[in-house]
């Protein structure tokens, strides 16, 4: 898992369609997009998720659903992304195949450690600074927890959570895989331009 990850998620510029979104991150160099939709229907999503997949034919990235691996599976994205609350990670497997990506959620050192023994591509460990995206249950973790689930991890790790301009260099200092950024991005007035300064920072370069 290398290269910004990013998501198509018009919570915060609902004035875009995700595949609009989509194509904004693409053009600012972001490698991972992950669809993550929480109030349309199984079929509407399917069809968001097959405008995405369509933008392949362009660019080179990894597609991956929020939640539903039966999406992921119909639609032939790259992977599947799930909760500690969703369905389980072997259950997705189930369904996805063993080729497809799958990473799960961690929020804590000890789920990062229980994360190790799970069937998993990836672990997105956060959150790491305070955020508005995910405000409630989760504790702010701080670079410290990420460095040493980085350092344990026997699979990439993805810090999520709060990530902005001003501490991104603390994220790649960690030896993280990648980091996730939502807000930072998808709110600002130029979103290309806003990816492309984050997707500077993650190959370690200064901007």
């Amino acid at each position: 898992m290398q290269g910004l990850y990013t998501f198509a998620d018009t919570t915060y510029c609902p004035h875009l369609t995700h595949a609009e979104l989509a194509r904004q991150l693409l053009k600012g160099g972001a490698k991972i997009i992950q669809l993550r939709i929480k109030n349309k229907s199984i079929s509407e999503i399917t069809r968001i998720a097959k405008e995405i997949m369509a933008l392949k034919k362009e660019h080179g990235f990894t597609f991956i659903v929020n939640d539903n691996p039966q999406i992921c599976a119909d639609v032939d994205a790259d992977g599947v992304h799930v909760g500690q609350e969703d369905i389980p990670v072997s259950q997705a497997r189930k369904i996805v195949g063993p080729n497809k990506i799958i990473g799960l959620s961690t929020h804590s050192l000890d789920q990062a450690r229980a994360a190790q023994n799970e069937d998993v591509n990836y672990i997105g460990l956060g959150g790491i600074f305070p955020t508005q995206t995910k405000p409630a249950g989760h504790p702010v973790l701080g670079v410290g927890i990420l460095k040493k689930v980085v350092d344990l991890s026997r699979v990439p790790v993805v810090a999520i959570g709060g990530i902005n301009r001003t501490n991104v260099k603390d994220i790649v200092a960690t030896g993280a895989a990648s980091f996730a950024i939502v807000s930072a991005i998808n709110a600002a007035d130029d979103i290309k331009l806003e990816t492309n300064i984050f997707t500077t920072a993650q190959t370690g370069s200064s901007f």
